[in-house]
């Protein structure tokens, strides 16, 4: 008898995210590292940071890919797109082994959905398993065990816990700013218990968890400690988005203290963006011709591909 089987999206009870919710609202109200003043963010993101924080409660979280404060500078994308890269560069059976490992959640209830081949997933997480198919295809190949993997931006936790369900790593790191740490803190906790899921501040204090947990959520204004961290182990950096959304001055600083031993970066190549209410402004377009032109200088190139307005980038070191 032929039979086809629907993996369903998870989500727990709602008073079980509720407290989720709650602890993740204490924790960000507990935070002295909100505004610290060393700042490396466009103006576009300093706008939606403040609004996010502003909008920050139990009930926003509970919706939070929904919600049109919180939702939309984390989710969203091209979607079936990315799901047609995959099938292009690695073929039709690679994307429907991916599509079957993939499970969906309703955590934070997505408005985009949708049943591809068979299988639950958000328009979201189509660009997060893209990005998974690149990390499987190429990270294998610096190192025979896992790395550690360190996100620069790490939208609301997606591609994190995609790529800890499907073995891309063991330990993964994220330096963001606090707001979006406690977002990610409510997503992960769906997933995870919640002692792998750890919180970070600028000082290199845990506000939640401990050095053992799987997942840390690290504060973008200050990640110094992740240098004693890692000493001498090698790992591998990633940002999908983020790094070419941040101007020239703040990729410095993430390029000169990250030293990985495999990178991955896709985003913008000209970043133009429109600010709050629809305005924009001077300071809202840059290129990312120097950011590439720096990459390559500095890894030895495994991939790189210009997708019309977005590239990505796959380096390593020796």
């Amino acid at each position: 008898m032929d039979l086809c089987f629907l993996n369903p999206p998870v989500v727990s009870n709602i008073e079980v995210q509720r407290n989720r919710a709650e602890t993740a609202l204490q924790i960000l109200r507990s935070r002295a590292d909100l505004d610290s003043g060393r700042e490396n963010r466009w103006q576009v993101w300093i706008d939606m940071h403040r609004s996010m924080y502003e909008n920050f409660s139990v009930e926003s979280l509970l919706e939070f890919q929904s919600h049109p404060a919180l939702g939309p500078q984390i989710t969203g994308g091209s979607g079936k797109h990315f799901l047609t890269l995959i099938a292009q560069d690695f073929g039709h059976r690679a994307l429907a082994s991916l599509l079957k490992n993939h499970v969906e959640t309703l955590c934070g209830k997505p408005r985009d959905l949708v049943c591809e081949q068979g299988a639950y997933i958000t328009i979201t997480s189509m660009r997060h398993l893209y990005h998974i198919a690149q990390l499987r295809a190429h990270l294998g190949h610096v190192r025979a065990r896992a790395l550690p993997v360190v996100e620069i931006g790490g939208g609301f936790g997606n591609l994190a816990r995609m790529c800890l369900q499907q073995g891309v790593c063991d330990r993964y790191y994220i330096v963001d700013h606090p707001v979006v740490n406690c977002i990610q803190y409510f997503y992960l906790t769906e997933f995870f218990p919640a002692q792998d899921i750890a919180i970070v501040d600028d000082r290199g204090a845990y506000l939640a968890g401990d050095k053992n947990a799987k997942v840390h959520l690290c504060s973008s204004f200050g990640y110094q400690w992740l240098a004693d961290e890692f000493a001498p182990d090698p790992y591998a950096l990633v940002s999908t988005l983020a790094l070419t959304e941040i101007t020239g001055p703040g990729q410095k600083q993430y390029l000169d203290f990250f030293k990985p031993a495999f990178l991955y970066i896709y985003g913008q190549f000209d970043n133009i963006a429109v600010g709050p209410g629809g305005k924009s402004g001077a300071d809202m377009q840059f290129s990312n011709k120097a950011l590439v032109c720096r990459l390559a200088q500095e890894h030895h190139t495994l991939m790189y591909k210009f997708h019309g307005y977005h590239f990505e980038y796959i380096g390593r070191k020796f």
